[in-house]
């Protein structure tokens, strides 16, 4: 992770690990990203792991051990981080963890098993709006961090949809 300043001096902040897919989120001077991990017994059993940096006072953490957590994406006050977990039966889950410990918090209800991608935060930490797969196409689908409801907000299509982020009370993609 390189930050440039506003003179295009560059300064590396941090090296990062083994990504499947290059991916990381910032917000509240803090960035939060995830990272392959192998079992160091089990070379054939794999994780995805949660790590947080922040800026402010350089402090890098693992927030997750053995876990198979996936595009993590920050709250704009930087305190939760909304991330999809597969399970080994492949089933998706839309999760939100402490950004400050890593606990769950609360699993979003997925009763039709989409495969979920890409979280992102409202504006006002709200909702969270997610890629969502099925045999039918993509979607985009939004959830209620109050209630854990959701609804689809863009109907399933052959089109490629990825890392929908809100602008306002609308959402680009």
């Amino acid at each position: 992770i390189v930050r440039i300043d506003s003179s295009g001096e560059e300064k590396e902040i941090l090296k990062i690990g083994f990504q499947a897919e290059s991916n990381f989120n910032y917000s509240s001077g803090k960035f939060v990203w995830d990272e392959f991990r192998y079992d160091k017994r089990y070379q054939k059993r794999s994780f995805s792991v949660i790590n947080i940096y922040n800026l402010k006072n350089g402090t890098y953490k693992q927030l997750t051990h053995k876990t198979r957590l996936f595009v993590p994406a920050l709250s704009p006050d930087g305190k939760y981080i909304a991330a999809i977990r597969v399970d080994l039966s492949n089933r998706s889950e839309l999760v939100e963890l402490d950004a400050e410990t890593g606990k769950e918090l609360q699993t979003f209800n997925n009763p039709n098993n989409y495969i979920l991608q890409t979280p992102s935060y409202s504006n006002d930490g709200s909702r969270i709006v997610c890629v969502a797969v099925n045999k039918n196409g993509a979607a985009l689908i939004e959830f209620s961090r109050l209630d854990g409801s959701h609804r689809i907000v863009l109907d399933f299509q052959w089109q490629q949809l990825s890392r929908p982020v809100y602008a306002g009370d609308k959402i680009l993609f």
